[in-house]
């Protein structure tokens, strides 16, 4: 099975770990589309393009006071699909959270297309922990 957006993305994940973030964001269509579940105000629902993905990161870094760090740990996939295994550790108000995400990233002419997002906990524990009220559904 063909390895290139495999490559590319581990690529693109390397940068973004060493802070190159717009090695990071290249690595996205503009018009991408991201699925990001749940009921919090950091929740992008359905949202279009890197910016959106921008706004994710800058909100939980300023929820937790610049404390917010994410680890891609592990990437996997072949064709158009890549799946990158993820561990989020942040602190908020003496108290830290870790927990684990698993994003799913389908490539379209060498960028990301589409992205969607898995995290291990529930919105009420992510709510608890954030200090943020869970949205009716």
């Amino acid at each position: 099975m063909d390895q290139r957006n495999v490559e590319s993305f581990r690529s693109a994940a390397a940068a973004f770990e060493t802070g190159d973030f717009q090695r990071w964001l290249a690595e996205f269509d503009p018009s991408m589309q991201m699925h990001v579940p749940g009921a919090l105000g950091w929740s992008a629902g359905d949202a279009l393009g890197p910016d959106a993905l921008t706004a994710l990161w800058k909100t939980m870094h300023k929820w937790s006071d610049g404390s917010y760090d994410h680890r891609i740990v592990e990437v996997h996939g072949g064709g158009d699909l890549v799946v990158s295994i993820n561990q989020v550790v942040a602190s908020r108000n003496g108290e830290t959270l870790s927990y684990n995400t698993t994003w799913t990233y389908r490539y379209r002419d060498g960028k990301v297309g589409e992205a969607w997002l898995i995290s291990s906990l529930q919105d009420d524990v992510l709510a608890q922990f954030w200090g943020r009220e869970v949205a009716a559904a």
